[in-house]
């Protein structure tokens, strides 16, 4: 290969990179979770997956007239570009046996071949960079690269930047991309379309708020799509598994997002008989990069594709009002991952009155029969267990997920010893001491269960537990999201309100939603939790939810057990430090999020408003010494865990680090 147009058709020999043959195809990680208040970008709008097999044309196409329009055609390559081609093909037989090697191949192509070229036909400065995924978005996260490329065009500001996203790269193995862009049978013997299907329903939501579990080509597609999108709207993202390759463009249509998912192909020369085409990868990478240039500019797709899309749209919407109330009787039984029809997992929730009859308690049903114990966290030989109340759960998202039936279950924290499930016998009860007297130190009068978990190094391990979430009805009690007030390491922290939704409200209907902060029906937690609080179970004031993360489950434990079990053990006088606190709850479409519900007590602080005033310090200073000198320290003092009540007291939150001494 000598000039830039034999760039447009070059392909590596067949022994350049060779396919693992002793993997066996993977399952890629389902497209699952989602707790309150997370956004899935774009959410909603993000729609279908459709193959359009002009994409790679149109990409080196766009290559081709730039060359023309610069007249550099027939030019020679540089040196350095035809230097690594040489090398490339002078090293045969290179198995690509993991993803990180593949994407380190891929990325070494593109610094140090394509950064270069770019710059070099541009004729202007030009920076490439390169970053890790976005831990944002991390569980929904591939083995991915996302490229910046920064820009100085010519012109009367010599200091104007460009910066821009041309491409996101996500790896995998070769013979997982091939068997999931082909597609397979199912165990059932159905076929289970893959990447190079026609059309293909990625919708990450539901329209009720429900995350569904996207898998196989469905789930790629969409980790695509959603990382694109989070990276400024890339418009191309590239699947690679060396040799094979395949070229997404995300597009816009009737205001929702949708995949244009290319052939797949491969950057040697393939077998006469491979239904793999061979494309090239050096060309199509170039052609990307200079899309941001306008000689280079990739034409968009075809108004007969853009027409298969609204045709597919269409159908998806007109099933969806089918499965809003399916009838009583012939709804067959289907695998929701098979056919070329849009998945039954998509589908939206069922009917309110079908859940509310036959899957939620309501609030006034103090039965807890169907209490369940699963381990929470262990901490050396003991756990602590979690007892959940699934038929007393209620809806908990963001306000503006109105149709949302994101559930949250009440649970209650108990200490025992690993490895039973049920107690062995009761645990201590909580002692109540009304007189404002001389306290004994917490480390006489906390069981030795709870007061272990707040030791200088309580070891605490993970504990497997499985969750299911129950199906809710609009009709369930719900409490909003209302905007967010506090974001931390390892929580968000939301002001939040109940609200009472009328009983007919349908899944399609955005409203008949009012706030109920002050008078109306607020759900009782389940009678083992009550006591919580002096100021009434549920919290009938303003509300605060703190969300927080499963692997913060020692933090959580140990705020609960201070609210719980603490508390109640010091003076009159330190009780006054706290807040009211209402209850945890777990949620998360797999159980992975907690929610502290608490009153809201105040403004926070700053640092410099504490230094600055004398006697808001004396009072934070004169709290926490009182609280440590019952045997309760914070351990993370700060401005940032003071609040300030509006008749001028304080209260320290956050209790996730203290320590009993």
């Amino acid at each position: 290969m000598a000039t830039f147009n034999d760039l447009l058709s070059f392909v590596f020999p067949s022994t350049t990179f060779m396919v693992d043959t002793r993997a066996e195809p993977e399952e890629p990680p389902p497209l699952t979770r989602r707790g309150p208040a997370e956004h899935v970008p774009p959410g909603l709008d993000l729609i279908s997956a459709c193959h359009d097999s002009s994409l790679i044309d149109r990409i080196l196409s766009g290559l081709g007239r730039g060359f023309d329009k610069s007249g550099g055609r027939d030019s020679d390559l540089p040196l350095l570009m035809s230097s690594y081609i040489k090398r490339e093909v002078s090293q045969r037989g290179r198995v690509i046996n993991s993803v990180g090697a593949g994407l380190q191949q891929l990325s070494r192509m593109t610094l140090g071949v394509v950064d270069f070229m770019t710059e070099s036909i541009a004729h202007e400065p030009v920076v490439m960079m390169e970053s890790e995924t976005d831990k944002e978005y991390a569980s929904h996260s591939v083995a991915s690269r996302k490229f910046y490329v920064e820009r100085s065009p010519p012109g009367p500001e010599d200091n104007t930047k460009i910066k821009f996203h041309p491409v996101v790269m996500q790896g995998y193995m070769a013979s997982d991309l091939k068997s999931h862009y082909d597609g397979s049978p199912t165990v059932r013997g159905v076929f289970k379309p893959g990447l190079g299907a026609d059309l293909l329903d990625i919708r990450v939501v539901t329209a009720t708020g429900e995350l569904v579990r996207l898998q196989g080509a469905r789930a790629i597609a969409a980790k695509a799509a959603l990382q694109a999108c989070s990276s400024g709207k890339c418009r191309f993202a590239i699947l690679g598994a060396l040799p094979y390759f395949v070229v997404t463009e995300l597009v816009f249509i009737d205001g929702k997002w949708h995949l244009l998912i290319s052939d797949l192909c491969s950057a040697v020369v393939e077998p006469e008989q491979s239904t793999v085409k061979s494309r090239s990868l050096m060309g199509v990478l170039l052609g990307i990069f200079m899309n941001d240039f306008d000689d280079y500019r990739v034409e968009g797709h075809s108004s007969e594709v853009e027409q298969r899309i609204r045709d597919y749209v269409k159908q998806l919407d007109e099933l969806a009002v089918v499965n809003e109330v399916p009838p009583a009787k012939d709804v067959p039984a289907r695998d929701s991952t098979l056919d070329h029809s849009p998945p039954a997992q998509t589908s939206t929730a069922p009917s309110d009155e079908a859940a509310a009859s036959t899957s939620i308690r309501r609030p006034d049903d103090t039965s807890d029969s169907s209490e369940e114990l699963k381990a929470f966290v262990n901490q050396g030989n003991q756990t602590v267990m979690a007892c959940h109340f699934p038929n007393q759960a209620i809806v908990c998202d963001a306000q503006d997920l109105p149709e949302s039936r994101m559930a949250a279950v009440p649970i209650k924290l108990e200490v025992g010893t690993a490895p039973p499930l049920r107690r062995q016998s009761p645990l201590a009860k909580k002692i109540r001491l009304d007189s404002d007297g001389p306290r004994p130190k917490l480390t006489k009068t906390l069981p030795l269960a709870i007061r272990q978990l707040f030791s200088v190094d309580p070891r605490f391990t993970k504990a497997e537990s499985t969750f299911s979430s129950p199906v809710l009805s609009t009709l369930t009690p719900r409490l909003d999201l209302v905007h967010r007030i506090g974001r931390g390491a390892s929580s968000r922290v939301w002001q939040a309100e109940w609200v009472h939704q009328a009983a007919n409200t349908s899944p399609r209907s955005l409203l008949d939603i009012t706030s109920t902060s002050h008078s109306s029906p607020i759900p009782d937690l389940p009678s083992a939790m009550s006591g919580l609080s002096s100021t009434g179970i549920g919290g009938r004031g303003k509300l605060v939810a703190k969300v927080v993360r499963e692997r913060f489950t020692p933090s959580i434990a140990r705020e609960y057990f201070v609210y719980t079990s603490i508390v109640p053990l010091l003076s009159v006088k330190a009780q006054e430090y706290f807040l009211a606190f209402y209850g945890l709850y777990r949620s998360g479409n797999e159980g992975q999020t907690y929610v502290l519900l608490m009153e809201d007590a105040g403004s926070p602080i700053t640092e410099a408003q504490l230094e600055s005033d004398a006697e808001l310090k004396a009072k934070v200073d004169f709290a926490l010494k009182l609280i440590a000198d019952e045997g309760l320290h914070h351990n993370d003092e700060g401005a940032r865990n003071v609040l300030l009540r509006p008749d001028g007291r304080i209260c320290l939150i956050d209790w996730g680090e203290a320590q009993v001494r």
